[in-house]
């Protein structure tokens, strides 16, 4: 798919530059005709960002990073080239125009499948008020989660029928292979039919920073159904090391507060939002990877990192810790009182009881020194084998 020059120049121009990038959390102060600032690309304490408002560009005289709206996005958002485009269009409310004859064969599988998870979402969400969601109704009821969360998050339901999300999605001319392509749907080896990947469960939307739901988290209700959670597989448009859950819908504290709370699960995240922690994301049921860091360091400059304290989540805190540190992010570690998770120790606790839970944060190095001393016995030897663990990571 290929956008004509006339279309690309009419939507650089109607975009606001100054108020882009003000709105990705980047402080701007008039300077005569310009705007300055702390330049977003590189670490800098005098500002050498630029903004000319009249010509819609931008210039950092100490790394030389310089573009308009277009290529801000591109390498602020890390948006493709296209992704720019229509994000910039859709801001200004100017139709998409293509070349004619230009291809938009790729595009428009991209596009379908997107259809399809966003009319998956829509259709678990209605679900939820439905006959169908009671159940689901009770578990976030017992779990005092307000309905303005389920709002947030978009939550839903799907039914415990087989093909119930595959026939409602087919009468809504969804194709079989958008739905096997974004994982709504398997293969049954025995009988080679179709049918939900998702049934009976609370369904958590997995959104990208644009919004879109690329994929589903879905919790089983009932307690005899394995696995507790579920994720939808990897597809073109969903990798969990390349997806934070929450990141979306706290993306304007987060480039506000340059921060983010790292904790395990659905629920915690949406804990944490009710009581204004909203810059609490999670990963999708794995653990925190490189490709998620390079995320982070586009969003944030301050990592805090929630774990319980039982001696599981111990362990994933030292591996954390260990991640963390070779990254030019200040980072900090919390274990929380045996037996409790974010989820359970907000109910508890309360907003203020996590306010002090945060102020008594230990820095992820001091916590890492700590914790691999501590293993070994305490003497001179010991000591020395401590000292060996950490040289990779502290060197």
């Amino acid at each position: 798919m290929q956008f004509s020059k006339s279309f690309i120049r009419k939507v650089a121009d109607a975009t606001n530059l100054v108020d882009l990038i003000s709105e990705h959390g980047i402080m701007l102060k008039r300077a005569g005709t310009n705007y300055k600032g702390l330049c977003p690309f590189h670490a800098e304490k005098t500002p050498s960002f630029s903004v000319n408002p009249v010509r819609g560009f931008f210039h950092c005289f100490g790394c030389n990073a310089s573009g308009d709206g277009i290529k801000f996005l591109i390498q602020y958002d890390r948006l493709s080239f296209t992704e720019a485009i229509e994000e910039l269009a859709k801001r200004a409310n100017i139709p998409l125009e293509f070349e004619s004859g230009s291809s938009r064969r790729k595009n428009h599988e991209e596009d379908s499948g997107l259809r399809c998870l966003r009319e998956a979402a829509t259709f678990y969400r209605k679900k939820l008020t439905s006959p169908a969601g009671e159940s689901a109704l009770r578990y976030l009821l017992q779990r005092s989660v307000p309905e303005s969360m389920w709002e947030l998050f978009q939550l839903g339901v799907s039914a415990d029928g087989w093909q119930d999300a595959l026939n409602h999605l087919q009468q809504n001319k969804i194709s079989v292979k958008d739905l096997l392509q974004t994982g709504l749907i398997k293969i049954s080896e025995k009988s080679g039919r179709h049918y939900d990947t998702f049934r009976g469960r609370l369904m958590f939307p997995i959104r990208d920073i644009r919004g879109r739901c690329i994929g589903f988290g879905a919790r089983s209700i009932k307690p005899e159904d394995k696995p507790k959670y579920l994720n939808s597989p990897e597809t073109l448009y969903y990798q969990k090391s390349h997806v934070l859950y929450g990141l979306y819908e706290g993306l304007s504290s987060i480039r506000k507060l340059r921060r983010l709370i790292f904790v395990e699960g659905y629920l915690d995240v949406m804990r944490l939002h009710e009581n204004g922690f909203t810059d609490a994301v999670a990963t999708c049921g794995t653990a925190l990877t490189p490709d998620h860091l390079k995320i982070v360091r586009r969003y944030a400059d301050t990592v805090i990192l929630l774990f319980d304290g039982d001696t599981a989540g111990k362990n994933a805190a030292l591996r954390h810790a260990h991640l963390l540190l070779p990254h030019a992010l200040e980072s900090y570690i919390i274990t929380l009182p045996e037996g409790d998770d974010p989820d359970t120790f907000l109910l508890k606790q309360g907003k203020a009881g996590f306010e002090e839970l945060l102020e008594r944060k230990t820095p992820a190095i001091d916590y890492l020194v700590q914790q691999t001393i501590n293993k070994y016995p305490n003497s001179i030897q010991g000591r020395m084998q401590g000292l060996e663990e950490l040289l990779p990571t502290v060197r």
